[in-house]
């Protein structure tokens, strides 16, 4: 039997000519082209120094098509341009991705204004930006940093710093500068160093300083605009020798003593061995073989004496050494067996103190014996002038004040000095001390010939005594007027006495 088809032949052909009409459509399809974006933007302050400026654009779509170069222009004209002959020109090459994109421009003038704008290259044809301004600052004092000061000796020391900033002009020098004073300036310091010039770091080395002083010192840098100080004081202490006193003698018997000492500042580095020393003669130092070794570093420490004959009479200091020396206490004296102990001496502030004059004092305990007090002074603690106290002789067992006036002293001059006991018991001295007279007072001279001291109180400057001339500064004389009632209704200068 047979069976009829229909429709197979044509509802292939139908889907074949569907097909086609589609890939027709899809190829004869075009997508719709993407439109580039990029704009320039504002400059920010940060952006701006005396040095340089750093402008920006931005590319927020990058369009359909490659974009073949891409960067900035700057020009002193109001209208930047590619080509331009006063146009600075920063290509910046391909661009493949969307980005903000800088550039730095450099060489500027100061107070002047610029315009900038970005651009890119499509298809071979630039496309400009919208136009943006500054006006570049002027230039400006460096900036300078310091470090730490280091590598402190007794008469040297270092501190490093840095230029951060040239302030648009190169620093044409810069070092450190130091003194015994707050906040030294190149004009005021004791001494300076000069480390070179520009940016960048540098150290200093300060030399010629006193062992034992407190200084001060900064960095600074200098251009054509002024010259700067970094902001803090770099504070520091030179070291020195140790300074140790002798502790009073005690338990004296026929074969020994007690004393000690305390090391009250070890100079700025340990103190590495401390205790007493003793001879028969003045002066003993750790060159005998009679000395004790009481530990290390400062505070106070107790010694025994040993190995004495009886009825001789000893010399005792404590002593103290550091890595630059030994230093000796007060000296005392004292006899083995004897029963008679030596007074005791403390040396106080000095007080009061003026240009050429001071009051020196201090405190004796005469243990019972009649004691012999003097003072001694100088520049140093050699000394070398001595004043008796005028409370000279001191007896009794407890602690009497003793003082000296004192004259002929340099103006604006540091001064050592020491209290001195000696009696039948043996001899002490307090510890050393120092005080620094005041400057001379400045003096005015009226047309009388007459001379006044000048004293400060607060901001203003006073005459220390009344005045005493019978002329004005031009000759003229000032009239007397004796009677009250005159006086009353004077409105022209005239003088009195009451």
């Amino acid at each position: 039997m047979n069976e009829k088809k229909t429709g197979g032949a044509g509802m292939g052909t139908g889907k074949y000519l569907l097909f086609v009409f589609f890939l027709l459509l899809l190829l004869t399809c075009e997508k719709p082209e993407r439109i580039l974006k990029f704009e320039t933007l504002e400059v920010v302050s940060t952006d701006i120094s005396s040095a340089a400026a750093t402008v920006k654009g931005e590319v927020t779509d990058l369009g359909s098509k490659p974009i073949e170069q891409h960067g900035l222009l700057l020009s002193e004209s109001s209208v930047p341009a590619l080509g331009q002959q006063n146009t600075v020109e920063k290509p910046l090459g391909v661009l493949k991705s969307k980005k903000v994109f800088s550039a730095d421009f450099t060489g500027l003038k100061a107070n002047t204004p610029y315009y900038f704008r970005a651009y890119v290259v499509v298809d071979g044809t630039p496309e400009l930006g919208s136009i943006m301004n500054f006006t570049k600052k002027d230039s400006e004092a460096p900036a300078v940093t310091a470090g730490t000061v280091s590598e402190i000796t007794m008469t040297t020391a270092s501190l490093g710093g840095e230029v951060t900033s040239d302030g648009g002009e190169p620093a044409t020098v810069r070092g450190i500068c130091w003194g015994t004073s707050a906040s030294p300036t190149i004009a005021t310091a004791l001494d300076t160093t000069v480390n070179g010039t520009g940016s960048g770091t540098f150290t200093g080395r300060m030399t010629g300083l006193t062992a034992g002083t407190t200084y001060y010192a900064r960095t600074y840098a200098k251009n054509t605009k002024g010259t700067v100080y970094n902001s803090a004081d770099g504070v520091f202490k030179t070291h020195s020798l140790p300074v140790v006193t002798t502790t009073a003698i005690s338990s004296i018997t026929t074969s020994g003593a007690s004393s000690g000492g305390e090391v009250t500042d070890d100079g700025g580095v340990t103190v590495s061995a401390r205790g007493v020393c003793w001879g028969t003669t003045t002066g003993p130092t750790i060159a005998l073989t009679t000395k004790t070794t009481d530990g290390t570093g400062e505070g106070i420490f107790t010694s025994t004496i040993s190995g004495l004959s009886s009825g001789t009479t000893y010399y005792v200091r404590a002593y103290a050494t550091n890595q630059y020396g030994t230093t000796y206490g007060p000296e005392l004296s004292f006899t083995a067996g004897s029963t008679l102990l030596p007074p005791s001496a403390t040396t106080s502030p000095a007080t009061p103190v003026g240009a050429t004059t001071a009051t020196l004092n201090g405190s004796v305990n005469a243990n019972g014996l009649s004691t012999t007090v003097t003072f001694e002074y100088g520049t140093t603690t050699t000394y070398g002038q001595t004043a008796t106290a005028a409370q000279s002789p001191v007896t009794g067992n407890s602690a009497t004040s003793v003082s000296v006036s004192i004259g002929g002293l340099l103006p604006s001059t540091t001064y050592h000095f020491r209290v001195k006991a000696v009696s039948t018991g043996g001899t002490s001295y307090g510890g050393d001390d120092t005080f620094t007279t005041t400057a001379t007072l400045p003096t005015v001279t009226d047309y009388d010939g007459n001379i006044y001291d000048i004293i400060t109180i607060g901001t203003q400057q006073w005459l220390q005594s009344n005045l005493m001339t019978e002329h004005y500064s031009n000759g003229e004389a000032i009239p007397e007027v004796t009677d009250q009632a005159t006086w009353s209704t004077l409105v022209t200068g005239a003088l009195g006495w009451y």
